[in-house]
């Protein structure tokens, strides 16, 4: 590999990890519960319920860990690495392929919410909170759009990496 060129790895958003803690404490607090208080007399859950009860609560304990947890990584070298972490969402495009690079300002009601998107027209966009981010245009691919800190200094890598930059003019992503 080359010469590293650019990373930059953002958190998921305050709110996301707000509800995320949120949502874990609260199953930790609900499964607490039902395994200490007493049922009503005559009212006991059969094994079942109580076995599909807690299957649910670790699994939206876990949801809710995963949410606060999230991270998008975007690093250069050798060739352009997208990943969403910890869920499935990895792309590697080689630089020269890419026809051109925009700095556009990303916000989650323009593009259907948080979260990897794919959109008639727009490509794909990675998108955890609302700023400033790159639109990616790819020879032979979807287009690819994701939220960054410092657009500018990521498309100053890119063009050295052998990308096409047709605009360094910020814009709306819809």
């Amino acid at each position: 590999m080359g010469n590293e060129g650019y990373t930059e790895t953002s958190s998921t958003s305050t709110l996301f990890r707000v509800l995320g803690i949120a949502t874990a404490l609260g199953s930790i607090a609900i499964a607490t519960t039902i395994a200490l208080v007493p049922p009503s007399p005559g009212k006991e859950p059969s094994m079942s319920d109580l076995v599909i009860s807690s299957v649910a609560l670790v699994v939206v304990a876990g949801l809710g860990v995963v949410l606060a947890r999230t991270r998008l990584t975007v690093k250069l070298d050798d060739r352009l690495s997208v990943r969403l972490t910890p869920f499935w969402y990895r792309r590697s495009i080689d630089p020269q392929t890419i026809t051109s690079a925009t700095p556009i300002e990303l916000r989650g009601t323009d593009v259907g919410g948080w979260g990897v998107r794919f959109g008639t027209g727009r490509g794909t966009v990675v998108l955890m909170d609302n700023g400033p981010g790159v639109r990616l245009s790819i020879t032979g691919k979807r287009d690819l759009s994701f939220r960054r800190g410092d657009p500018e200094r990521l498309i100053a890598a890119l063009a050295g990496r052998g990308a096409t930059i047709t605009s360094t003019e910020t814009r709306t992503e819809h």
